[in-house]
C-alpha cells in the first residue's frame, strides 16, 4: 500500500516546521556544538537533525472513510494534516 502527502498537506507540514519546530529547536542548539552544522533551506535556519537526517515520524491510519496523516516531532510535537473536509 502507498501513501502519499498531498502540496497541501506538505504545505501544512511546512508552515509547522518553520513557525514552530525549527525556531525551538534551533535555539535549543545555539551555543553547542551542532550550532555550526544548522542549514538554511528555503530561507529558514533548520536545525542539526543527524546524518541521516530523521526529524519526523509520519503516520498514516488508513480507514473506510481515508487515511489519518500525523506527523510527529521527536520533542513530542505532533501535527494532524488530515483532510477531513475531503471525507
Amino acid at each position: 500500500m502507498n501513501f502519499y502527502i498531498s502540496p497541501e498537506e506538505q504545505a501544512k507540514i511546512d508552515k509547522w516546521l518553520y513557525e514552530v519546530i525549527w525556531p525551538r529547536e534551533v535555539e535549543k542548539q545555539r551555543g553547542t556544538e551542532f550550532e555550526g552544522w544548522q542549514v538554511t533551506i528555503n530561507g529558514h535556519v533548520a536545525p542539526y537533525t543527524g546524518a541521516t537526517g530523521g526529524e519526523l515520524e509520519y503516520c498514516f491510519f488508513p480507514t473506510s472513510l481515508g487515511t489519518v496523516i500525523k506527523v510527529k516531532h521527536p520533542s513530542g510535537d505532533e501535527l494532524d494534516v488530515t483532510d477531513y473536509a475531503s471525507w
